[in-house]
């Protein structure tokens, strides 16, 4: 309306200019006349006024007065003019500013999409966080229950190698079955260990995937981060099921065996009175079980139970090694053994397989404190100890220096 306003005024002032000009010029044409006349008829206007001559006057005076207030008229336009001249916006500076106006709407309206469409991921996001809560709480539950009842497969495994050594170290069958208890017993180790990695990684991807979606500014456009993990929960219940199954099955014909070996050849337990105390009387078979000959094992050389003592390495070492005692290696102590052993990290063997990038990842999660340590070497150390090679184990170490080389 201003910018309107100001272009109107523009266009009346040449229009007022030549209207000002033409009146300028006929007041000085009339002026002149009248001044002629006035001069040459002075003495008859002097003397006889005519009522023509009053006319003629009166007009003039009018007309003098026109141009007086057009003149006026025209110098109160012009200094309006310069007024609004000084203080309006130029057209091409009302056009780019309504040009941005136009702009910032735009982008106003595609922000206000994107913060939508934001909001809409991380609604689903965190029904996606929800469901994989839930249906991580039913794996964790599903994996004490499996861990709780495999515990209890490895003390009545414990106990039966027990009473196997106490009173069978004569018998070769009784050996043989020593040696698969002990096998078992490893093996159901390694299957709780991996029970524990399993549900470490999985709390670790988990509390990840939470924390990206704190983000709002950058909300997940999709729930492909957190797949994986599903993947490994689904994969992970029957791999354990099946383990446990294997070792309860094993037990079971563990018993069976040992009912039949007690049916077969009647071992001399007049004279350990604690093991007929301990052993109950074997349930009747209907079906005869035969059980193959093995050659006799000798117990030192067997391998020792997770936590047992290993004879060969105490006698290196002077002081008691127990097997899958990660502290054999040198530079690992008992905090750093306790850190391992949270990661899933529990024997030997598992030690051995792992990458020394793995273990650093490790040692630089848990703190400064722990990354002084150098593993380049725990690894080597592991596999050793896990090969039963302690005399070429004890001579490295004693070239190591802290663990390094």
């Amino acid at each position: 309306m201003h910018s309107g306003n100001i272009w109107y005024i523009i266009k009346l002032l040449p229009l007022l200019a030549f209207c000002a000009l033409v009146f300028g010029l006929i007041g000085w044409w009339l002026r002149s006349l009248l001044h002629g006349n006035h001069s040459s008829n002075q003495e008859s206007q002097k003397v006889a006024p005519t009522n023509q001559d009053n006319a003629s006057r009166a007009r003039i005076k009018k007309l003098e007065e026109k141009l007086q207030k057009a003149d006026s008229d025209y110098k109160s336009i012009k200094s309006s003019y310069e007024v609004l001249q000084k203080s309006s916006v130029s057209t091409t500076s009302l056009e780019i500013a309504n040009q941005e106006i136009t702009a910032l709407k735009e982008l106003d309206i595609s922000n206000q999409k994107r913060i939508a469409a934001f909001e809409a991921d991380a609604k689903r996001a965190q029904a996606s966080i929800a469901a994989l809560n839930t249906n991580l709480n039913d794996t964790d539950r599903q994996q004490k229950e499996r861990a709780f009842a495999l515990e209890n497969e490895l003390s009545k495994t414990r106990e039966q190698l027990s009473r196997f050594e106490s009173g069978t170290n004569k018998d070769a069958e009784y050996q043989a079955e020593i040696e698969r208890l002990r096998e078992n017993l490893a093996n159901a180790t390694r299957v709780a260990g991996e029970l524990r990695r399993q549900e470490a990684t999985t709390a670790e991807a988990l509390a990840a995937c939470e924390a990206r979606c704190e983000k709002l500014g950058q909300a997940p456009k999709s729930i492909s981060s957190i797949q994986p993990v599903i993947g490994v929960v689904d994969r992970s219940a029957p791999i354990e099921s099946d383990r446990i199954a294997a070792a309860r099955a094993e037990v079971i014909r563990l018993n069976a065996a040992r009912q039949a070996a007690q049916q077969l050849e009647p071992l001399s337990l007049t004279e350990s009175p604690a093991i007929v105390e301990s052993v109950s009387e074997p349930e009747p078979l209907n079906e005869s079980i035969s059980v193959a000959e093995v050659p006799a094992v000798p117990v030192a050389n067997a391998v020792p139970a997770f936590g047992e003592k290993v004879i060969a390495a105490s006698e290196i070492w002077g002081k008691r090694i127990e097997q899958d005692d990660l502290k054999i290696v040198e530079g690992i102590g008992p905090k750093i053994c306790e850190l391992l052993n949270n990661t899933g990290i529990n024997t030997w063997s598992e030690l051995a397989d792992t990458t020394v990038e793995r273990i650093q990842e490790i040692l630089e999660a848990a703190g400064d404190n722990y990354t002084i340590h150098d593993p380049s070497t725990w690894p080597r150390q592991a596999d050793m100890a896990n090969k039963s090679k302690w005399s070429e184990l004890k001579a490295w170490q004693d070239e190591l220096d802290g663990g390094k080389e």
